[in-house]
C-alpha cells in the first residue's frame, strides 16, 4: 500500500511539472524576449512621432516615425506657412540669438545661399549676420550677391555713410527710428538708424557729414 501511495505523489508531481501554464498566468521571460519587447516599445514610440518638433533646441520633422532629411519643406504654423530646410542630420537650419540679439543663420543648399531665422523660418529682405549684410530675395528667399557686395562696400569704417543710405533707399528700406546721442566719438551726434532688421552706428559731425562706425543685427 505504501508502495503504491509513493508512485501515485511521483506521478502527480512529473504530470504537475508536464502541465501547461494555466490561463491567464504570465510565463517569466527571458532577456532576449524583454530585448524584443523593448525594442518593439521603442519602436512603437518613434512610429508616434509625427510632424514639426522640437527636441534639446533644435527642430525636427518627422514622416511615420523618421525624421525628413536633405529637403525643403513649406508648413503651416500659427496661421501662416513658411519654408524650412532639413539638413543631413534632420535639424532644421535655423539662426541663433547672441547678447539678446538674433542672427539669422546663412547657408548654401544646392548652388545658392539662403538665411533662415531662430525659428528655422527661411528669410526674405535685407538682414545682418557676422557684421556684413545679406540681401534675400522676396520671391524665393535666394541670397542677391550683387546687392550684398554693394551694400557690404558702403560700410567703411569712418567713411560717409552717403552711399549706404542711397542704396538702401533704392532697394525700399527706410529707418523706423532715428536717434541723435551726445557724441561718444567726438564734437557732434551720434546716430543709430533703426531698421526692421538691422541698426546703423554713425556719427555725424559739426559740419553736418556723416561717417559710418558699424552694424548690428536685431
Amino acid at each position: 500500500m505504501r508502495k503504491n501511495k509513493a508512485m501515485t505523489a511521483i506521478l502527480a508531481c512529473t504530470m504537475a511539472l508536464q502541465a501547461p501554464v494555466a490561463a491567464g498566468a504570465a510565463a517569466p521571460l527571458d532577456n532576449n524576449a524583454k530585448a524584443v519587447v523593448s525594442t518593439e516599445n521603442t519602436l512603437q514610440t518613434a512610429a508616434k512621432k509625427k510632424g514639426l518638433k522640437l527636441e534639446r533646441g533644435k527642430y525636427y520633422y518627422y514622416k511615420n516615425g523618421v525624421k525628413v532629411k536633405n529637403k525643403w519643406l513649406t508648413l503651416k504654423r500659427n496661421g501662416k506657412y513658411y519654408k524650412y530646410y532639413f539638413g543631413a542630420n534632420g535639424a532644421a537650419y535655423a539662426g541663433t540669438k547672441v547678447y539678446g540679439t538674433s542672427v539669422p543663420a546663412v547657408k548654401k543648399i544646392s548652388g545658392a545661399y539662403y538665411g533662415f531665422d531662430r525659428l528655422g523660418h527661411m528669410l526674405k529682405g535685407t538682414y545682418v549676420a557676422n557684421n556684413k549684410f545679406y540681401v534675400f530675395s522676396s520671391k524665393n528667399g535666394k541670397m542677391n550677391g550683387t546687392l550684398s557686395v554693394k551694400l557690404r562696400s558702403a560700410c567703411k569704417y569712418k567713411k560717409s555713410t552717403a552711399t549706404l543710405k542711397r542704396l538702401l533707399k533704392n532697394i525700399g528700406l527706410k529707418p523706423l527710428k532715428t536717434q541723435k546721442l551726445e557724441g561718444c566719438y567726438g564734437d557732434g551726434y551720434d546716430v543709430i538708424y533703426t531698421y526692421k532688421n538691422f541698426q546703423i552706428s554713425a556719427h555725424e559731425n559739426l559740419d553736418g557729414t556723416e561717417i559710418f562706425l558699424g552694424l548690428i543685427a536685431r
